[in-house]
This record gives structure tokens, sequence and C-alpha cells, in this order.
């Protein structure tokens, strides 16, 4: 699990705060809304590179990211357990498909592999998950199931998408921590 937590500094607006106190402004719901827009704008960006990167849809890379309200600001948490690879739109086939003998997988965009002797089905009666398995000879025809990267993995396993995200909440922090000063003095 990740962390990002939105901190903002308050002697960068300190004459704009200084002025709205003087009105007895409410600063604190001005901060805090500003700290949920750029932590929103912040999980917008993650989706947005994340989803730029690898074959996942971007609905399912935000379910595992939230946004929590703390006592000074926002946190951006990002949390998951491994995907399911079959959610990855990179697979194929994606249903059972009998005799077929291999599968095409796709996970992060333009690095294809196929897994001979693996196959898309259910391995146990009663079950209803589909899965991707494959025939493992040299362990005496054992099954591996496979399964796509944790959304933290992906997170941290490209530096551009980290910054990217940071660097557009603190650009949003900035502006609407202006913008919410300034709709505070204006009324």
């Amino acid at each position: 699990m990740i962390d990002l937590e939105i901190q903002f500094d308050a002697n960068k607006y300190q004459e704009m705060i200084a002025r709205a106190a003087l009105f007895n402004a409410d600063i604190e719901k001005a901060v805090n809304r500003a700290a949920r827009r750029a932590a929103d704008s912040g999980k917008a960006e993650t989706k947005r590179q994340l989803a730029a990167e690898y074959t996942l849809p971007s609905t399912d890379i935000g379910k595992t990211i939230e946004v929590n309200q703390l006592s000074e600001g926002m946190q951006m948490r990002v949390f998951s357990s491994v995907q399911d690879i079959l959610a990855f739109k990179g697979v194929k086939p994606k249903m059972p498909m009998p005799g077929s003998g291999r599968v095409i997988v796709e996970v992060k965009k333009g690095n294809k592999f196929t897994l001979e002797r693996g196959f898309v089905g259910v391995l146990q009666k009663g079950q209803k998950k589909i899965g991707v398995y494959q025939r493992d000879e040299k362990k005496g025809n054992v099954l591996r199931k496979y399964h796509g990267p944790t959304t933290v993995g992906m997170f941290n396993a490209n530096e551009t998408v980290h910054n990217a995200a940071i660097d557009k909440i603190m650009e949003t922090l900035d502006k609407r921590m202006i913008h919410e000063l300034e709709r505070l003095l204006n009324g």
C-alpha cells in the first residue's frame, strides 16, 4: 500500500490567508476543498498514466485508489491485491477453449508472451471463477495459475507515473488554493 499525503505550505499563501482571516472566513474549509480537488486530480492522473502503460482498464485501476480526508489535508492511498490476469485486455482467449494449448498474454503494452501448454478454465467443480493456467512438465504436470501485477507494483515500477501524480497534485493544489482563498475574499 502507498500513501501520498498532501500537505500545503501555509507560508506560500500567508498574505491571502491573513486577509481572509480579517473577514472571519473559514480558511480550514478552503484548504480542505483545495486538498480534496488536488487528491482527486492525482487519482485521475495515476489512472491515466497506468492505463497508458498497461492493458488493464482505467476503471479497474480506479477501484484500487482511494482519497481520504485527514485532519489537515488529504491522503491518496493506492492499495491492491494481485489483479486477475483476465482483467487485462491483452489476454487471449478470455473463455475456455478446449484443445487450444496456448494463451497469449500482454500485461504491459507492447510486451506479449505466449504460455505454451497454457489454457483458460475452471479447475474445481462448482467454481465460477475462470483463470489462466499452465502445465509445468518439469514438475510432473503441475498446474500453475497466473495473476497480474498489483496496482501498487505498477505504480512503483514506473517512476514517471509516481512523479506525474505528485506533479499533478502539487499543480492542482496551487491553483485551487488561490481560487478558494480568492473566493473567500471576494464573497
